[in-house]
């Protein structure tokens, strides 16, 4: 069960499933239990592929048609800290603050990786103040790109 994020998948589509690469053919697409013509974005659906066994789909993965989406090990991002583990009193009593070299874990969609702060270009205001291309340390609350 998965979501159309963009485009339209139909039966009969020629589709890579990302990041293993493995080309396969829809046989199916199914939307509550019911087998449809196709199905457009934000639609939950059912898909049966051929060429593809249960093990060559996991949670995550991402169906797509030609050419294929990029896969990327670096990315710039915008990031709001909302939380820390123990809390803010946790984090104001450790002395723990965000700067290149922290490790966290990053939550996108239905997947959590392990991943590592490797720099930080720009911290925007919380005011009406300039951004800061300078000041590259966080704490919680903060917004950094």
């Amino acid at each position: 069960m998965g979501k159309v994020e963009s485009g339209i998948i139909s039966p009969g589509m020629r589709v890579t499933v990302m990041p293993t690469r493995k080309e396969c053919k829809v046989d199916e697409a199914r939307i509550n239990e019911n087998p449809v013509a196709g199905a457009r974005p934000g639609e939950n659906v059912l898909i049966k592929l051929n060429g593809a066994n249960i093990e060559d789909v996991r949670k995550g993965f991402v169906i797509c048609s030609s050419p294929p989406c990029r896969a990327a090990k670096k990315f710039i991002c915008h990031i709001d800290i909302t939380d820390v583990i123990g809390g803010a009193d946790d984090m104001a009593h450790n002395n723990q603050i965000m700067t290149a070299g922290f490790q966290c874990v990053y939550h996108a969609h239905n997947c959590a990786e392990e991943c590592t702060v490797s720099n930080i270009f720009e911290t925007p205001p919380m005011t009406n103040e300039k951004s800061s291309r300078t000041h590259h340390l966080l704490v919680l609350a903060c917004m950094l790109l």
